[in-house]
């Protein structure tokens, strides 16, 4: 009895293994292919690769049919958005999604890397919160674009002024919270 147990276990353990391509791409067109992304960025544009489940390698998938892919190992789901006064579209993290949206963007040059975090309501363009950029918009003024686009909660925006922490962690908690109110 312990044999076949055994057995079972590590017959389950390696098919996981083997069939462990858990990402996937969400064409605009509603298809869904799941396999193993692969992600580079050449010449500032992002090149989205996928082995789908079955093939034997890598397929380019252009940027116009992507919706969103989302990637297993760093369980994060990625959207295509158009960045602010610029007409560059690039893959953002979403990290909350509902009346309002949250995002992050990560670029590296040399050794920094430049993190931007936007927020969207509906189909609104996205509004920058917070970033770690120096020569950008003041902090003051960013965040009272967050409280303009939430101005409709107004105990979250009181709420989160007594926190006096204007961190990624408040931010999120306080989009979360935003959200919630509506469900």
């Amino acid at each position: 009895m312990k044999k076949i147990f055994i057995i079972i276990f590590l017959t389950l353990a390696f098919s996981k293994i083997i069939y462990a391509q858990d990402d996937y791409i969400v064409k605009l067109n509603g298809d869904t292919i799941k396999g193993k992304i692969r992600e580079q960025a050449l010449l500032g544009k992002e090149i989205i690769k996928i082995k789908a489940i079955g093939e034997k390698s890598f397929v380019k998938i252009d940027n116009s049919e992507i919706r969103e892919y989302y990637k297993e190992k760093i369980q994060s789901t990625f959207t295509k958005k158009v960045l602010p006064n610029t007409t560059d579209t690039v893959y953002l993290k979403i990290w909350e999604k509902g009346k309002v949206d949250f995002f992050s963007y990560y670029r590296s040059s040399g050794q920094f890397t430049h993190v931007d975090y936007y927020v969207s309501k509906g189909n609104s363009p996205l509004l920058r919160v917070k970033t770690n950029g120096i020569f950008t918009s003041s902090r003051n003024e960013r965040q009272r674009s967050l409280f303009d686009l939430i101005s409709d909660r107004p105990d979250l925006i009181e709420s989160f002024k007594s926190i006096n922490e204007y961190s990624f962690q408040s931010i999120q908690k306080l989009i979360k919270a935003y959200n919630d109110s509506f469900n």
